[in-house]
């Protein structure tokens, strides 16, 4: 864009103070020996046009159109005025002062004119090269997609002329090479992202096959060979199965099967069906269900679910069990086998009868703790068998691998060890005896009272119960010697039972009062007759 503008004015006010000096006096100099149209001249208003960076480009231009002649000399900066033509190129962009100047005929600048603000403004952005995702032709879609996924906000273009696209999706492609650019409002355009849709890859022709060997009395499944196409690249499937490179698919059970063909692009041919027949009438290997020898049964049975409808042998030749129970079979390795009546003979599924399990004796158990005055539980501790795999339950609660049952109410229990077979032991009968009785705290009289001239002692306690002990403290301590001197303050008592079983303690308040001393009396007194008699103290 290019502007144009014309000021007057006799010096630049916009520059420091140096070049303001400078200019003051060349134009005193010019005032005294300059002639006066060349002061006129100085005062010519100043016109230019600029022009501004385009798309690409780093600087722009001032051209200064007026005034000219010879002794006329332009300047962007206020310093240097070497400029004659007043077009001054490659102008960075900035703010620049534009004046001129006279010069006299000794070359001297004698007077400069006012300068002009001019600015040189900024090139506009120009987009970055785009970045196309480019999605290709595929075995089903024979076009292409280009997808610009940067710059945003911007018009796009594959050929470089039409810039109607603003979302960046380019769709119905056909093969070829396509020039993406961006081009923003400005109409700055970016560099060239070169795009190249292929061709669209070919499909490959329904495979040539045939079953090349059908299920026999002795082989359950068929194979399927493949003849054309054939080569490098090409993979092979049968009812959407995985791909391989060979062209034979073997052990393939009785079916309809679709074959397909695909190439190194991916593409999929239509299929070829073909059928793999069912076998001739014979048994699958067979399904045994084995029922082991127990604890208490030395034996087992075998029991074949299915195939059904047929005959069944557990040594290979003896065929006339035809409902597929063995019953009493002895602990060792069986092949299980079916034939039907074409006298086709499955494979074997190998049955195995364990040896009967070992049931463990009944165990060695004590009550290692009986209940007491203070625990109301017992505890059984089993001493034999032990080791690797065993539990045991009493009363026929929950088996643990602890030999030990604590917290056990009084009752008769009877124990049992189990093993890793699952085999329970016969019962070791033992009682947990009921807990001994605790006496009720004993009754005694509270509060009791002492004179200190009786010297009381423990002994002097009055409690009703049996084996009475006295503390001087509710809980723990020791119980008073019974000839422990007594103070005034709380006691405790109490009673135990014959089983050793002590009660808990009764607080009785003891108070030992201070005997007063003998009063003190005259003695003689001596009364007169006829008087009253009054005693002194």
């Amino acid at each position: 864009m290019k502007q144009t503008s014309t000021h007057q004015g006799f010096l630049a006010t916009r520059r420091g103070f140096q070049h303001e000096l400078v200019v003051m006096l060349l134009c005193f100099a010019g005032f005294l020996f300059l002639p006066q149209e060349a002061w006129a001249q100085c005062d010519t208003p100043l016109t230019y046009t600029k022009q501004d960076p385009g798309c690409g480009q780093e600087a722009g231009s001032i051209t200064i159109t007026g005034p000219a002649g010879s002794s006329v000399r332009y300047s962007i900066d206020g310093v240097n005025y070497a400029n004659t033509t007043g077009a001054f190129t490659d102008v960075e962009p900035a703010t620049y002062n534009v004046t001129y100047g006279v010069i006299d005929t000794n070359g001297d600048l004698v007077c400069t004119s006012a300068p002009q603000v001019v600015t040189i403004n900024l090139p506009p952005p120009t987009p970055a090269t785009p970045t196309v995702v480019i999605t290709q032709p595929t075995c089903q879609l024979a076009t292409g997609t280009l997808q610009v996924t940067a710059p945003t906000g911007v018009a796009y273009s594959i050929d470089g002329t039409d810039y109607t696209n603003t979302t960046g999706v380019f769709t119905g492609l056909t093969e070829g090479s396509y020039s993406v650019t961006a081009r923003n409002s400005n109409g700055c355009t970016s560099g060239i992202y070169t795009a190249v849709i292929n061709a669209q890859p070919q499909t490959p022709p329904a495979p040539t096959a045939t079953v090349s060997q059908q299920p026999t009395c002795t082989l359950a499944t068929g194979t399927i060979t493949i003849s054309a196409p054939t080569g490098t690249g090409l993979e092979f499937n049968v009812n959407d199965g995985p791909f391989q490179t060979s062209t034979t698919f073997s052990g393939l059970d009785p079916d309809n099967y679709n074959v397909r063909v695909r190439n190194a692009d991916g593409c999929i041919s239509e299929p070829t069906q073909l059928t793999v027949n069912p076998q001739p009438l014979t048994p699958a290997p067979p399904t045994v269900d084995i029922l082991q020898p127990t604890c208490l049964i030395a034996t087992a049975t075998l029991t074949v679910s299915t195939p059904t409808g047929v005959a069944y042998s557990i040594n290979g030749t003896d065929y006339t069990n035809t409902n597929g129970v063995f019953t009493g079979v002895a602990p060792g390795t069986y092949s299980v086998t079916a034939r039907n009546s074409d006298g086709c003979t499955s494979g074997a599924t190998t049955a195995t009868v364990n040896a009967q399990p070992q049931t463990p004796p009944a165990p060695t158990a004590t009550v290692s703790q009986q209940p007491t005055c203070t625990l109301a539980t017992g505890t059984i501790t089993i001493s034999a068998p032990t080791g690797a795999g065993l539990e045991y339950n009493v009363n026929g609660g929950a088996y643990q691998s602890s030999t030990t049952f604590s917290g056990l109410e009084p009752n008769i229990y009877n124990i049992r060890v189990r093993n890793a077979d699952g085999c329970i032991s016969e019962p070791t009968q033992l009682t947990v005896n009921p807990q001994p009785l605790t006496p009720a705290a004993p009754v005694a009289q509270s509060p009791q009272i002492f004179c200190s001239a009786t010297n009381p002692t423990v002994a002097n306690l009055v409690a009703t119960g049996n084996n009475l002990k006295w503390y001087n403290v509710a809980t723990g301590g020791t119980a008073l010697a019974s000839g422990t001197a007594l103070v005034t303050g709380n006691y405790y008592v109490s009673q135990t039972s014959a089983e050793g079983c002590e009660s808990a303690r009764t607080l009785v308040s003891v108070t030992v009062n201070t005997t007063p001393a003998a009063p003190t009396a005259a003695s003689p007194q001596i009364f007169a007759q006829l008087l009253t008699q009054q005693l002194l103290i």
